[in-house]
């Protein structure tokens, strides 16, 4: 053998479109109307299944693609139009199918001995606003609230008191619930601590 290499090409990617078409009529004795049921998994509604809304929901939240350059995006790449509109109402559909899971970690969250907490700024809409952590090494809540204040720790975790609170010497930390306090310097919004 003399050499080897490889040359590499990605091949084209387009939806895949399922159009549903469904058959009705009207009984001869009753005058009753009836329509034929939707296919398992074909329900009506939004026409953006499952593939779609992971791609967009990575796009969105792991590489912070603006709705308009999403559009573009989806529109060059994958020869999908979505109008930002749709985008946002896909995005919304995908926050109340995950809502489950949120209620799951924060039950687990107001369960656990150990918190480890941190929050930074954050822009909302244009505004100001902090994205607070809350975690262990089971569990991690992100939450984005108007308030940097001790009002948040209270609100995540309701009536719950852990046994150790780790987190930085800001203020509002400081008013952790828990009896016994590491503090840390946290090495980013993930609230992973270094601790001395």
């Amino acid at each position: 053998m003399q050499s080897v290499y490889e040359k590499i090409e990605l091949p084209p990617i387009r939806p895949i479109i399922t159009r549903i078409e469904r058959y009705g009529g009207q009984c001869a004795c009753c005058q009753t109307e009836y329509v034929a049921p939707a296919p398992l998994g074909m329900e009506p509604g939004s026409p953006f299944g499952s593939s779609i809304q992971s791609l967009v929901t990575y796009l969105r939240y792991t590489h912070a693609i603006s709705y308009e350059r999403l559009s573009s995006l989806l529109a060059s790449v994958f020869g999908l139009k979505i109008s930002e509109g749709a985008i946002a109402n896909l995005l919304l559909k995908v926050k109340t199918n995950l809502d489950e899971q949120v209620t799951q970690i924060l039950q687990r969250l107001r369960r656990a001995k150990l918190i480890c907490s941190d929050e930074t700024s954050a822009r909302v809409n244009g505004q100001n606003q902090w994205e607070w952590v809350f975690q262990n090494q089971d569990v991690c809540l992100h939450v984005i609230r108007p308030s940097r204040g001790s009002g948040v720790i209270n609100e995540v975790l309701a009536e719950h008191r852990p046994d150790i609170w780790v987190s930085d010497l800001f203020s509002a930390q400081k008013n952790h619930p828990a009896p016994q306090w590491q503090v840390c310097e946290c090495s980013s919004i993930t609230g992973l601590p270094i601790c001395d």
